[in-house]
């Protein structure tokens, strides 16, 4: 029985090289290339028995990952996604994704998603496959990266509350203030996992940042407006509060302009 084996090594950008055998013996040793989604469009590869590479292979999709030009069969079975090891079944057409199978001439997977994520739990990239991909048939991997950009400002928020309460000297009145002032906050900024854009480096990295910021800077006006040797009443307190989150909430607001003046020009 003849011994057929592909062997792949990964790359920065994926699938980087290719290496095919024949009971042991190698027989072809190719690089693929890709267009900027990641689909491959040709192979730079060559046969052991010759010095020479050629280019092959060639093909081109459509924004969904049918194949418009070229061979929708054979070998490399990488195709559409094809830096992220998707492959493509022959026989049905369907590409596999790892949790689930897509079928590109509808831009659906043939199953639910099994995470229940998002409102259609068939569609491929939340129906934007030019400028998304889903790695792992659960999500779009910039999805992944807002929830990470969620957590590190969950953690801000966190960490900020845990000062307030501290700083204040009233944990119990200053816990009720702060958490209503951060959910009040979170949701007036919609900070969320459908609000981040991961796309943008920037605005990744300015919700946690600007937000545990702003907090903390809201916990050390608290504790200067309620001086350590003075006990207000909880009316004081309350007013207090209140005043100091406005001002942190025109801060953040006037942060807000600043950014979406920058994401205008850049």
């Amino acid at each position: 029985m003849i011994v057929t084996v592909m062997r792949y090594g990964i790359g920065a950008r994926g699938i980087d090289f290719l290496a095919k055998s024949v009971d042991g013996d190698l027989v072809m040793e190719g690089f693929p290339m890709y267009d900027g989604h990641g689909n491959l469009i040709a192979t730079l590869s060559r046969e052991t028995s010759t010095p020479y590479f050629s280019v092959g292979d060639l093909r081109s999709y459509d924004v969904w990952g049918s194949v418009r030009s070229g061979s929708s069969t054979g070998d490399p079975k990488q195709r559409y996604c094809a830096n992220l090891g998707h492959v493509q079944d022959d026989e049905s057409g369907l590409i596999y994704m790892r949790a689930r199978y897509y079928e590109p001439w509808t831009g659906r997977f043939i199953s639910e998603d099994a995470a229940g994520h998002g409102l259609n739990w068939f569609v491929y990239a939340t129906n934007s496959p030019a400028n998304k991909v889903d790695s792992a048939g659960y999500w779009t991997d910039d999805d992944v990266d807002a929830y990470w950009s969620l957590i590190g400002a969950i953690e801000g928020l966190a960490g900020s509350l845990w000062a307030i309460v501290q700083l204040s000297r009233k944990s119990a009145a200053a816990a009720l203030y702060a958490l209503a002032s951060v959910s009040f906050l979170m949701q007036w900024a919609d900070i969320g996992p459908n609000s981040v854009r991961p796309s943008d480096a920037a605005e990744t990295l300015f919700i946690p940042i600007a937000a545990g910021f702003l907090h903390m800077a809201f916990a050390a006006l608290l504790q200067s407006v309620l001086r350590p040797n003075v006990t207000p009443s909880g009316f004081q307190h309350g007013l207090a509060v209140l005043g100091v989150y406005l001002a942190t909430l025109t801060a953040f607001m006037f942060l807000r302009e600043i950014e979406d003046g920058l994401s205008y020009w850049y």
